[in-house]
């Protein structure tokens, strides 16, 4: 239960993190004295992570992590933000999920062009809300592609930390080196 509650990302939000995972244990307490309390509570694991990101209305699962992370972004921005030529972007780590989280950031935070997450090993997925062709973003500093709002790729020789600053640090001065050797 604890091992597969990766909803949060712990690098970038730790404190969330935690209080999820404290959150869970608290209510498998619940189940200790019940018959099969293993399997019960097996049962129970995707009622109560939905009971940890509802906020107001009921939704998927999925849907309530995207709210609930988005906001987190949302509320971190500043920390989050990354520059590609003269756009604004938002670079997450390891989140996942990426059509869902990036197209409910980009819509909840029109003063940003794109959203870009990515992974332990260097992959990038990137979103965008029709204000900058990310496909040629894409291909400019990973050898990717795709479709205009929606592209992905691979930054080479990716040095992966886990610590959020030294992430930014590293992808940043990577996209700035690929925009100067054009």
């Amino acid at each position: 239960m604890i091992s597969g509650a990766r909803e949060i990302n712990r690098v970038l939000f730790p404190t969330e993190d935690r209080e999820l995972k404290l959150f869970l244990i608290d209510k498998a307490r619940e189940y200790l004295k019940e018959k099969d309390a293993h399997i019960a509570l097996d049962n129970s694991i995707h009622q109560l992570k939905k009971e940890f990101f509802k906020q107001k209305n009921d939704n998927t699962k999925d849907n309530l992590v995207a709210l609930f992370v988005s906001e987190l972004l949302s509320h971190d921005k500043q920390r989050l933000t990354i520059n590609y030529k003269n756009y604004k972007g938002l670079l997450g780590y390891n989140l996942g999920n990426t059509s869902i989280l990036g197209n409910t950031f980009l819509l909840e935070n029109p003063d940003y062009d794109f959203y870009m997450d990515i992974n332990y090993r260097g992959n990038f997925s990137l979103r965008s809300n029709n204000r900058l062709d990310v496909s040629k973003m894409a291909e400019e500093i990973g050898n990717g592609g795709g479709h205009p709002n929606a592209s992905g790729g691979k930054i080479k020789d990716y040095k992966d930390s886990f610590i959020y600053s030294d992430i930014k640090r590293f992808v940043q001065n990577y996209i700035n080196e690929k925009i100067k050797a054009e």
